[in-house]
């Protein structure tokens, strides 16, 4: 693996913002494709992220094909998800996506024998290092302000959900 990480990241509506954000602090990342059912919504993120050596496309493998990435983010809706994943994982990626894993029990269950069977790495996570309140936080605490930290609650609230749209 050379010195940078060649990046495709599937998915580019409202939540991959938050994906490129931080993406831009990162060094020795490089993201060569941008893949959306809608183009326009890949085109987009391009440009506003001005990312002009990024392929853009509607359909994961053929992206894949093309760009030969290291990691795959996985910025897709739920349904998605499982397609996504295994396509990345059977053209040797590491899949970081978001939550959720799956659209059913027997779907991640599926997912993860085929991690296993890749060798790959598959990660679910909702990472808020980036996000300016936790920062702000963070530096708050570096500066000794506030003193010695001897507990620290953290409480993550989520809009209920309606039981037609709960996992199965």
């Amino acid at each position: 693996m050379s010195d940078t990480l060649r990046i495709v990241l599937a998915g580019c509506g409202g939540v991959s913002a938050a994906w490129f954000n931080a993406l831009k602090e990162m060094p020795g990342v490089s993201i060569v494709g941008l893949v959306d059912l809608q183009e326009a919504a890949a085109q987009r993120r391009k440009d506003e992220y001005q990312l002009a050596d990024a392929r853009i496309g509607t359909e994961v493998v053929p992206m894949l094909k093309k760009t030969k990435p290291d990691i795959v983010f996985d910025c897709t809706v739920p349904e998605a998800r499982a397609s996504v994943v295994m396509a990345a994982l059977r053209h040797g990626c590491h899949v970081l996506s978001e939550k959720p894993m799956a659209t059913s029990m027997a779907e991640a269950r599926r997912l993860v024998k085929a991690v296993e069977k890749s060798g790959r790495i598959f990660t679910v996570m909702q990472n808020r290092r980036y996000d300016p309140r936790i920062r702000a936080l963070r530096s708050l605490l570096d500066s000794g302000t506030v003193g010695d930290l001897t507990t620290l609650n953290g409480d993550f609230i989520s809009a209920p959900i309606s039981a037609g749209s709960a996992m199965r």
